[in-house]
């Protein structure tokens, strides 16, 4: 009982970033209602986004009263589980493929993207390598094995593809070993050594297929970069969403178009 009331405690220490957390999660059922306002076919969509929340406040409070020293110490086996899963996303009849990318798993009737697990699982384990070598953190090998942890699920999302998804894991490879203590002219010369890597993969990649395209790259992963610089290029395709929040923010402005005893019932 009193560990019960000192885990109370110390979420009580969170209490600001529960409050915050929680408005958003209140504006979000708000902007849905607002977006599915007169949709037949949306109309359901508030109320599974109040399940999804409640959903996510339970797993938080678990997870509060889970020690976070017994986490770290299976993360070994949580991320070769997260790798298992990446890899299981190209298995026939276990993947799934969704708007063209193999990024959810399929078990019986539960469907999820394995990669937001391997981002957790992969912070964990990064934890515990780095407490590991705590005594060789300015080696430059322990930077080199981290950033070979780092690749494996790194590789495998871009694989999907799910090159967004797969970027997360470099700046946040970058951070916690610079916060381990790892000597920056070590991360600097990874940083080097990926510009020069990227920079002549993409110019033999370019000069051997005598094109503009990149082995390796998507035309949709370049179609969005364009589309990012300049959304008039093409507002039917890749640019559509980015032109139509504009059109919905310059059409709603600050109030929206719906009344907002509509919203409150």
């Amino acid at each position: 009982m009193r560990t019960l009331f000192r885990k109370l405690g110390q979420v009580g220490w969170s209490f600001p970033i529960i409050l915050a957390l929680l408005a958003l999660c209140i504006a979000s059922i708000f902007v849905i209602i607002s977006a599915t306002y007169g949709n037949e076919a949306l109309k359901d969509a508030p109320l599974k986004q109040a399940w999804y929340i409640l959903g996510g406040f339970v797993a938080y409070f678990f997870l509060a009263f889970v020690p976070y020293q017994w986490l770290v110490r299976i993360s070994p086996i949580l991320f070769l589980v997260s790798v298992l899963m990446l890899i299981g996303v190209f298995i026939p009849g276990m993947g799934r493929k969704m708007y063209g990318a193999y990024s959810w798993l399929k078990l019986g009737p539960v469907g999820f993207e394995p990669a937001e697990f391997a981002k957790l699982a992969f912070i964990l384990a990064m934890v515990w390598f780095l407490r590991v070598r705590e005594n060789q953190i300015h080696q430059i090998s322990t930077v080199l094995i981290a950033l070979a942890f780092t690749l494996i699920p790194f590789i495998l999302i871009k694989k999907q593809p799910a090159l967004g998804s797969a970027g997360v894991f470099i700046p946040v490879f970058f951070a916690m070993v610079f916060a381990a203590g790892a000597r920056l002219r070590h991360l600097l010369l990874i940083v080097l050594m990926g510009v020069i890597g990227l920079g002549g993969y993409f110019w033999i990649s370019t000069k051997a297929g005598h094109s503009n395209e990149v082995a390796g790259v998507h035309s949709f992963q370049v179609d969005r970069i364009k589309s990012w610089v300049d959304p008039s290029l093409d507002k039917q395709g890749a640019a559509w969403q980015i032109n139509q929040s504009m059109i919905t923010i310059g059409s709603g402005g600050m109030n929206g178009k719906v009344p907002l005893d509509v919203i409150t019932g």
